[in-house]
């Protein structure tokens, strides 16, 4: 299809035009459409969505006013990608001059919420370091935060540094990058949110990689039948439809199963 193509018309041409009705009978068809891209992107292999997203400020090149990422990390609504630990191990002299730019720069490994005792506990072979750092999730008032241990320093300002180019992290700090898909939503009206348009109206979504666009249309699409096969069997309706209807949603769920194989065979994961 065209690359202006509507995110609908895709839609409907796996529907088939003459079932454009399905679409008029859902009183919300932009959740539909929220929620299956929220579900492929968590489909989709983290190295892949890595090409697609804004990368976070670099500590190691920071310009003036730039913050480092502290934490907590609010990743409520987040699918996170990486996560990157950066800690200062500069030369300087006695008196505090820079003799050599220095990091420590190593990937956090995910751990689960009850061995964060081990991780801080200086005794046990699990005690992160600066060059073994994890991260876990936390639930902080309702929503999922993401710490780093060894924890890092509280954010730095560039421009501050105590050197001669002060855009240098100072000695003794550290910070983190974090690589994160963040939950793309659209509504109704298309305003106050991170797509252009209206879900009737758009052409494309905004963090997807775009090959990846055609199995949200698919996931989309089944998710349409899925309701369609839904509301037809709390009533009397044709029954020859619904076996064509239970026939299409099976081709689908094939179609989209075997999308998902390929693309983490293409990007190197084993599913």
């Amino acid at each position: 299809m065209a690359i202006n193509t509507t995110t609908k018309a895709r839609v409907l041409s796996i529907l088939g035009e003459d079932n454009a009705d399905y679409l008029d009978q859902i009183s919300a068809p932009e959740e539909i459409w929220n929620e299956a891209l929220w579900e492929v992107a968590g489909m989709v292999p983290h190295r892949y969505l890595l090409t697609q997203v804004p990368t976070p400020i670099d500590p190691e090149n920071m310009i003036t006013s730039q913050q480092t990422q502290g934490q907590p990390f609010e990743a409520d609504e987040k699918i996170v990608l990486l996560v990157m630990r950066i800690e200062t191990d500069h030369i300087t002299s006695g008196e505090g001059v820079l003799l050599n730019e220095k990091y420590v720069t190593k990937p956090c490994k995910e751990i689960p919420f009850e061995k964060i005792d081990k991780v801080k506990n200086i005794n046990s072979i699990f005690y992160a370091t600066q060059h073994s750092p994890v991260f876990v999730y936390k639930n902080i008032q309702g929503k999922r935060n993401l710490f780093v241990y060894p924890a890092v320093s509280t954010p730095w300002t560039a421009g501050t540094g105590p050197y001669v180019d002060p855009n240098i992290m100072p000695l003794g700090t550290s910070a983190l990058m974090i690589f994160a898909y963040e939950r793309e939503t659209i509504m109704e009206t298309g305003e106050g949110t991170e797509t252009d348009s209206a879900w009737d109206t758009m052409t494309e979504f905004k963090n997807i990689p775009r090959d990846v666009e055609d199995i949200v249309i698919k996931r989309i699409a089944l998710k349409i039948i899925e309701l369609k096969m839904s509301h037809m069997a709390t009533q009397e309706e044709d029954t020859e439809l619904y076996t064509l209807l239970a026939q299409d949603k099976a081709l689908l769920e094939e179609s989209l199963l075997e999308s998902i194989k390929k693309l983490n065979k293409d990007w190197g994961v084993s599913k």
